[in-house]
């Protein structure tokens, strides 16, 4: 079932992101299914970002969710609609 959900991804990414190379798609597809699937409430995550080159650390506090038209990713040149609430 997980090599299933994870081919799932991959084809969906594959025509979402039709400019990236075909070896990025595998890795986007395990990044996106750990997100989901793998992470847990109380996971201390790690996220560097490139805009500012700050390290943010926190706690995940919620559960996964998918919002498509989210205010904050439609003013986000990545678009970002996978989101967790971090503390």
């Amino acid at each position: 079932m997980i090599a299933n959900a994870r081919d799932s991804i991959k084809a969906e990414l594959s025509t979402k992101l039709e400019y990236e190379k075909p070896g990025v798609i595998p890795v986007h597809a395990g990044v996106l299914y750990r997100f989901v699937n793998q992470m847990e409430l109380g996971d201390i995550v790690v996220y560097t970002s490139k805009s500012d080159r700050l390290v943010n650390i926190g706690q995940i506090v919620g559960e996964y969710d998918y919002v498509e038209n989210d205010d904050y990713v439609q003013n986000d040149e990545n678009g970002y609609p996978n989101h967790r609430t971090i503390k």
